[in-house]
């Protein structure tokens, strides 16, 4: 089951992208509904060193250490695919998708996944009050909705499953979990420990979300149907 955008155009850049000569297709998991998301990528777009998310880009958003990666399934058993000699450079260069993009809340244009949201409304909107949210989808608003966001915003709890903001400390010292921190993204993990104090799967679990919520797979053609 699965939503569909148009795929007579890019989701990306709005240019025509139809058929295997002119496009691809790519999916990716609504992290709200659990849904598969599906949409059309032009050849264009889908060349741009820019649109490519790595190993090495995976590594900048999670905040785990490239050399600890290959320590959970999500990492190891896809590595398994290429030759074990092969040097750290070339995976760090593997590309895993296409980045995602958040929207801007300001003035709704989409804005690069790896692009802080400071710079963008340095960039676009310093004329503009505004407050960043830190009860957790960690986006920036106009001052006046200030209050109203607040109130619905947060972090639920995947083992307690109130919601809490980001800065109140339970994820920290109460139910330990990691949240995801893309913005505009109020997901969170249990980080869960064995009996040597290391965690078994809520980064695995995370670096997956990260992977397949935020970063759009490119299908091949006998997968879309």
């Amino acid at each position: 089951m699965f939503h569909q955008y148009p795929i007579t155009e890019c989701f990306f850049c709005g240019k025509p992208a139809l058929g295997k000569e002119y496009g691809k297709i790519v999916e990716k998991i609504n992290a709200e509904t659990s849904t598969k998301i599906r949409a059309a990528l032009c050849i264009s777009c889908s060349q741009k060193k820019e649109f490519k998310f790595t190993m090495a880009d995976l590594c900048e958003v999670s905040d785990v250490p490239f050399e600890e990666l290959k320590n959970y399934a999500c990492i190891a058993n896809p590595l398994r695919a290429f030759p074990e000699n092969i040097p750290d450079s070339q995976i760090k260069e593997i590309v895993i998708g296409i980045s995602d993009r958040y929207q801007c809340q300001i003035c709704l244009d989409f804005i690069e996944l790896r692009k802080r949201v400071e710079d963008h409304h340095t960039e676009s909107h310093p004329e503009i009050p505004m407050f960043r949210c830190n009860s957790g989808c960690n986006l920036c608003y106009c001052l006046s909705s200030r209050k109203s966001h607040k109130a619905h915003c947060g972090i639920v709890c995947p083992v307690c499953k109130q919601k809490f903001a980001v800065d109140t400390g339970h994820f920290l010292r109460v139910d330990p979990c990691v949240k995801c921190p893309v913005s505009g993204c109020t997901t969170a993990f249990q980080i869960k420990k064995n009996e040597l104090g290391e965690d078994e799967n809520g980064i695995n679990e995370f670096l997956m979300h990260i992977m397949t919520t935020h970063v759009w797979e490119i299908l091949k053609f006998a997968e879309t149907g």
